[in-house]
């Protein structure tokens, strides 16, 4: 307990977040340097008589491609076809909110804080926000 006392804790999560930074940057140079050393490497050693990626050469005629005007049809009328995604966004937002509603209600309750607007929404979110990842998963 003296050590919550003496603000250890936060300490110990400031400074090993400092640290996670630090770390994970130079951990991302040092792969940036490695990929592009083996991309080089991979590069010079293909040769032009290689059989499986032979040399490009120009195309003697240029890429020719025309429009055809669109007529409406009596297929066009026909409803588009339903769209599974939308609902299963729908569904694990609604749960996604669900979730986070209940949990910022216990932990009020439970903890004895003051139900406040910002307060309250702040938490909500916080417990939501894996919702972002999952619809852009969808």
């Amino acid at each position: 307990m003296q050590l919550l006392n003496q603000g250890t804790i936060a300490a110990i999560l400031l400074f090993g977040g400092a640290l996670a930074f630090v770390l994970g940057l130079v951990l991302l140079l040092l792969y940036k340097r490695s990929l592009g050393r083996h991309m080089r490497r991979v590069a010079a050693a293909g040769t032009a008589a290689d059989q499986e990626n032979p040399p490009r050469h120009k195309p003697s005629l240029p890429l020719a491609h025309s429009i055809e005007h669109l007529t409406r049809t009596q297929r066009a009328a026909q409803p588009v076809p339903f769209d599974s995604t939308l609902v299963s966004g729908a569904i694990y937002t609604a749960a996604g909110l669900i979730f986070a509603i209940v949990a910022t209600f216990l932990l009020f309750v439970f903890s004895g804080i003051q139900f406040l607007p910002l307060r309250t929404a702040c938490v909500v979110w916080a417990y939501a926000w894996p919702i972002v990842l999952t619809l852009n998963l969808l």
